[in-house]
């Protein structure tokens, strides 16, 4: 009988911090987006200064990834050449 009491109390006080923890696990998974697009954007900062290509962070929602892309216009906007498109600006 008294197991019987200890696992129903256990449960009871399982049951009545369970919201607290579903919300420190939606926090904690915030922080760690909220970090890694920082990074993202840091090591893009970092990569197109000591590269000098054009650097672009990509972040797809959808499928839960950020992307780190360089990339090189064919464009000579200075000397009369091809327009950028608007993709790539």
């Amino acid at each position: 009988m008294e197991v019987v009491i200890v696992t129903l109390l256990l449960g009871i006080i399982s049951m009545l911090g369970l919201p607290t923890l579903n919300s420190a696990m939606v926090d904690s998974r915030l922080s760690a987006a909220v970090e890694e697009t920082v990074t993202a954007l840091q090591y893009a900062q970092l990569t197109s200064m000591t590269s000098g290509r054009e650097t672009r962070v990509v972040i797809g929602a959808s499928q839960d990834r950020i992307a780190v892309r360089q990339y090189k216009t064919n464009a000579d906007l200075f000397g009369g050449g091809d327009e950028l498109v608007a993709g790539d600006v």
